[in-house]
């Protein structure tokens, strides 16, 4: 008897484990897809499940206008919601130095309490989710509410990107520079394409008189964002002497700045005409070594590494010329700058360096040593460098064989007025694309400007 209803109940519960097995994959089909779908399609995975977070949350990102873009922006920050009640405090914001505000979007009030109700749901269901406080900070009625609810987010998740960047700007707006420097640290080591927005803020801290020091402790270990700031904004500082005040503070309590930034700075002041101040920067980073071996031209017998600054050499190789310092064994000098020319066309090329000379006369002397053959030759020139370029003065050519080493001269005068900075360069003196074929080789040493009496 046992036995069959055995028999009898195998068909009814193997059909009700199919029903069972089936709806269980229904829902997990149901729920995948949603999952899916909250993503990419958020009104069709509420279609499939009403109650479904992520969707909930998507669809208030875009109508909040935070939502990131596919180029992994934040909306929200380059693009800021704007309406006509909020371009004051658009502008507000703007003229104390935020470049791109953040402010809460203009909504209706059944829009902002329709959201409110909808992101606290979300938030019951998921009480870790900070996309849905930092939502809520965005329509919150006063900065204090906002603030609190931003707070929770960024502490929830530091890639909560719009909610730090308010947090930033809040900071910055009530003068604590301390929270400023340090919320814009972790916005440039998580997402550095937002240097644009950033770098000006902290250049007006860097600009306050109590928001260098933070700033300072921050540059001092060299954070991977440290470039973009003093390329994008320590240029942007209305006072230079600030910038530079930044770099020596690298220098005395930190890691010291990198060339690529020391020439950033210094070209953002040869840029702005700020020649003296370029030079004395300049000199500021140059090593005791070095310092004492200064003259007005610097590395005259190229015996130390080229730094690729204004105020040491910079060569130029164009197509048909190769320059760079050489060792000199068995002569009466130890290196010097080489320029080997390859049968052809020599295209744009040359060697220079940016002095800062006070009016007077001088001499620029050195050794040469080379076979050019070439119409023209080379020629050292000295110009000042401003609007008109004028030639102060230049030397004979170098053309032919001179294998033996051969020394050099010739007088200039810098005049007093017109003349804040002079280019001394080396180049091929040449009219017409026939002159510019050289071949040969020439080597230059030894070189220094020194007063003419």
């Amino acid at each position: 008897m046992a036995a069959s209803t055995r028999t009898h109940a195998s068909p009814f519960l193997a059909i009700f484990l199919i029903f069972a097995g089936a709806g269980l994959l229904w829902l997990v089909a149901v729920h995948s897809l949603a999952a899916y779908l909250a993503d990419v399609a958020p009104e069709w995975a509420l279609m499939l499940s009403p109650d479904n977070g992520d969707a909930i949350l998507k669809i208030a990102d875009v109508q909040l206008g935070s939502a990131r873009s596919n180029a992994g922006e934040t909306s929200g920050i380059s693009a800021p919601i704007v309406s006509r009640r909020t371009e004051d405090r658009v502008r507000e914001l703007v003229a104390r130095g935020v470049p791109s505000p953040i402010v809460s979007p203009e909504l209706s009030n059944e829009d902002r309490a329709r959201l409110r109700r909808e992101l606290g749901g979300a938030l019951l269901a998921n009480p870790q989710d900070s996309r849905a406080l930092r939502m809520l900070g965005q329509i919150a009625e006063n900065d204090d509410d906002a603030r609190r609810l931003m707070t929770s987010a960024a502490k929830r998740s530091l890639h909560e990107t719009l909610a730090v960047y308010w947090l930033m700007q809040d900071a910055f707006i009530n003068a604590n520079f301390r929270a400023t420097a340090n919320y814009a640290d972790i916005l440039l080591r998580s997402q550095l394409d937002l240097y644009k927005f950033i770098v000006p803020i902290l250049a007006r801290v860097a600009e306050a008189k109590d928001g260098a020091p933070p700033l300072k402790q921050i540059l001092r270990v060299n954070p991977p964002w440290r470039w973009f700031f003093i390329n994008y904004g320590a240029v942007t500082m209305r006072d230079p002497l600030k910038a530079l005040g930044l770099l020596q503070d690298m220098r005395d309590n930190g890691t010291p700045p990198t060339a690529l930034e020391l020439k950033s700075f210094l070209s953002y002041l040869i840029g702005g005409k700020a020649y003296d101040l370029a030079y004395y920067s300049w000199l500021e980073f140059l090593p005791p070594e070095e310092i004492n071996s200064q003259g007005f031209l610097f590395n005259g017998r190229f015996e130390f590494p080229l730094s690729g600054l204004p105020f040491d050499w910079e060569f130029q190789s164009g197509n048909g010329v190769r320059i760079e310092v050489v060792d000199l064994t068995d002569e009466p000098y130890q290196r010097a700058v080489s320029l080997d020319f390859i049968d052809g066309q020599v295209g744009a090329s040359g060697v220079r360096q940016l002095a800062v000379l006070a009016a007077g006369e001088y001499v620029f002397s050195g050794s040469f040593s080379g076979a050019v053959r070439a119409r023209r030759g080379l020629r050292w020139r000295i110009a000042c460098v401003d609007a008109s370029g004028a030639l102060l003065a230049e030397s004979d050519p170098f053309v032919g064989n001179m294998l033996a080493w051969r020394d050099f001269s010739f007088k200039f005068t810098v005049p007093a007025s017109g003349c804040p900075a002079q280019q001394i360069r080396l180049e091929l003196d040449a009219q017409s694309a026939s002159e510019r074929i050289v071949s040969g080789s020439a080597r230059f040493t030894n070189l220094a400007i020194l007063p003419a009496h």
